[in-house]
């Protein structure tokens, strides 16, 4: 069933759920979560001063550990 045939409920409870999110200690605008947007949990980085938003893992059973580097440049799991 599609999105605009579920009813109101329906999608309510399919809505993506995320964890709390990691700060990097140095770049504390870098943060990095785990979401079942794509509809497996996998983790996402976010840059608060860009408002840009990436899932940074591809893996089939999901990720859900996971923590920015120090200086926010990267994503370790």
């Amino acid at each position: 069933m599609n999105e605009q045939v579920m009813y109101p409920w329906e999608r309510r409870f399919r809505a993506p759920v995320t964890s709390m999110p990691d700060w990097s200690p140095q770049a504390p605008n870098r943060v990095v979560y785990a979401s079942n947007e794509s509809g497996v949990w996998q983790l996402r980085a976010w840059d608060r001063v860009s408002g840009l938003r990436r899932q940074v893992t591809d893996h089939p059973v999901g990720v859900t550990d996971g923590t920015p580097t120090l200086d926010g440049s990267g994503v370790l799991w």
